[in-house]
């Protein structure tokens, strides 16, 4: 069976929007039956790289081929496009599928 994770990023002081953000994944989620979801949270500076984040050193490892990562928007990934891209990139080749609740794309 595959895994769902929902990825929730904050910046430090932006408490209030996990709860909105885990409200917009498991919506999604619910919508396109990839339930159950596993929240994983992660308060960090936007500018943080995804490879120094557990996005990197925890959630790209643990996810395999037709595993599911669901983000609300697709600025949670990364501090920029090129590095956004890359990441997708790499999902992408492991077979990991990626999604943007609010705007509802597979981005990988």
């Amino acid at each position: 069976m595959a895994k769902t994770i929902g990825y929730i990023q904050i910046s430090p002081g932006e408490e209030q929007t996990e709860l909105i953000q885990k409200a917009v994944i498991g919506d999604f989620a619910a919508k396109n039956q990839l339930e159950p979801v596993e929240y994983i949270k992660e308060e960090v500076p936007r500018y943080t790289g995804w490879r120094e984040r557990i996005l990197g050193k925890k959630i790209f490892a643990e996810l395999k081929e037709g595993d599911n990562l669901i983000v609300s928007e697709i600025g949670r990934l990364g501090n920029s496009s090129a590095e956004i891209n890359a990441l997708l990139t790499f999902f992408s080749d492991k077979g990991v599928n990626v999604y943007v609740a609010k705007t509802g794309i597979k981005a990988a």
